[in-house]
């Protein structure tokens, strides 16, 4: 008799998605939109995801190029300014399959 489990694959290991919190906006807008994100991804696709994303305050982190979905909320700021070396690090990423 054979164990049922002798077929099953191995869970896949869990993305971690960074998010980008830059500067201390005045309010954060949409709160919860990340963590619902991730537990629908979780509850209803294949893929699965850390709940706890995993911030980074800057594109210019090589970081970026370790994770392949990054989240930012643009509605967090007015203000949003990149550096040359983070416009640099995005444009490569986004080339390189890369989401935002």
């Amino acid at each position: 008799m054979t164990d049922k489990g002798d077929n099953v694959a191995p869970p896949p290991s869990a993305q971690t998605v960074l998010r980008l919190v830059q500067g201390r906006p005045a309010r954060r807008q949409y709160p919860r939109a990340l963590p619902t994100l991730l537990q629908k991804i979780n509850k209803r696709t294949t893929m699965h995801v850390e709940e706890q994303p995993r911030l980074i305050s800057s594109f210019e982190t090589s970081d970026i190029f370790k994770h392949p979905f990054i989240y930012v909320n643009f509605a967090d700021r007015d203000d949003w300014t990149l550096s040359d070396k983070e416009q640099s690090n995005l444009r490569k990423y986004l080339e390189r399959g890369g989401f935002l």
